[in-house]
């Protein structure tokens, strides 16, 4: 069943899509440009400057009020992401190389040669990341710019889907190709737990207490799982989408809210503890991702060449972005006045959303037409 997902998933962003062009007022306050997809957006903790990176193989600071370049890196090879605490950004390319940048300045103060690299992820702290490529995964300590010590180094021939940390970064978490997630202990270096999951899944996560699972698949359904050191794995209640395969589900909340979304075109918020769906949004194609804002109000999402922002308590629009092709992620900034998107046009684009009401019914009513149509 992995196969098919796959397949479908890739089908979904080679073919052309027939959603219709939206006309909308609003306009872009600002416009990042690269040459080829950006692979990843995101503001710093003051919101003064917006890191991009793209298949154009730079990685670019900019102003996030001019769109200034504060810096820029051109690299040989397309970069494939980065991850960016405090002053340092791990940035890597698709052949195999990380690189530790200076936030501030833009300088390239060390390098990392892992092939095939997935993801690089960052304790709690600023002094650890975790890199991992499908078959190896490394904790580096960083220590005055530079990677460091490995503090543990897990080589498995079962190759590694996802990975993320616990909450005080005492343990990891991967998934693997075989269905099977494991928890190791990052001090002992140890395997002390693992859990088998049905053919049909395809991703799992974490709860925040470490106590609760999720897994989702091919067949629409999303499980909930206690976990237990005495009794191990127990299934509490499913979570269902209306058809076809769930793309990905976040815990939110304190883990009181499950996030989820599909190719059945719509993304849920779930009630976990009663197990009763809160809100269902549709959109016009499948929903490629989704977060929360950090009071439960506000729902982002994004599908085909549409950001969308939400009412998370009834379920209504409030407004609706477009890029001029594939959106690959958004985000709010603190204190919801802009969301910031970016996708497989090359742009990074900032938008005003600190919009009056009768703007916001406007947009209401636009899009109920708009979704009438189809």
């Amino acid at each position: 069943m992995r196969w098919i997902f796959t397949i479908c998933l890739f089908i979904s962003f080679v073919l052309p899509h027939t959603a219709p062009t939206l006309s909308q007022s609003e306009s872009a306050s600002l416009t990042i440009l690269h040459t080829e997809r950006i692979t990843h957006a995101q503001w710093s903790a003051d919101e003064s400057h917006i890191l991009t990176t793209s298949e154009d193989g730079t990685i670019r600071m900019s102003h996030a009020q001019t769109g200034n370049i504060v810096w820029e890196r051109s690299h040989n090879h397309p970069i494939a992401g980065a991850s960016w605490h405090e002053n340092m950004i791990i940035a890597w390319d698709t052949n195999g190389t990380a690189l530790l940048i200076n936030a501030i300045t833009g300088e390239v103060t060390d390098r990392y040669y892992l092939d095939q690299i997935q993801n690089a992820i960052w304790a709690g702290d600023n002094t650890t990341v975790m890199i991992y490529s499908p078959n190896i995964l490394n904790l580096i300590a960083i220590q005055d710019g530079l990677f460091g010590t490995g503090l543990f180094a897990l080589e498995t021939p079962d190759p590694i889907l996802s990975a993320q940390w616990n909450t005080d970064a005492t343990r990891i978490f991967t998934f693997h190709q075989s269905l099977k997630t494991i928890i190791w202990d990052v001090d002992r270096g140890d395997a002390i737990g693992s859990y088998q999951f049905a053919q049909d899944t395809t991703g799992i996560a974490w709860s925040m207490r470490e106590d609760q699972l999720v897994s989702w698949g091919a067949n629409s359904t999303i499980t909930l799982w206690h976990i237990s050191s005495t009794t191990g794995m127990m299934r509490v209640r499913d979570f269902r989408h209306s058809r076809t395969f769930v793309i990905g589900t976040k815990w939110a909340m304190d883990d009181n809210l499950l996030i989820t979304w599909g190719a059945d075109e719509t993304a849920r918020i779930w009630d976990v503890m009663s197990g009763t769906e809160q809100i269902r949004v549709r959109h016009t194609d499948w929903v490629t991702g989704a977060m929360i804002n950090h009071d439960g109000t506000k729902l982002v999402t994004w599908s085909y060449h549409f950001a969308y922002l939400w009412n998370a308590q009834t379920g209504e629009l409030i407004w609706r972005v477009s890029q001029d092709n594939l959106v690959s992620g958004a985000m709010l900034n603190a204190d919801e006045t802009r969301l910031l998107t970016w996708g497989w046009d090359g742009t990074a684009r900032v938008w005003d959303i600190s919009i009056t009401d009768a703007q916001i019914q406007m947009h209401i009513r636009d899009d109920r037409l708009f979704n009438q149509a189809f």
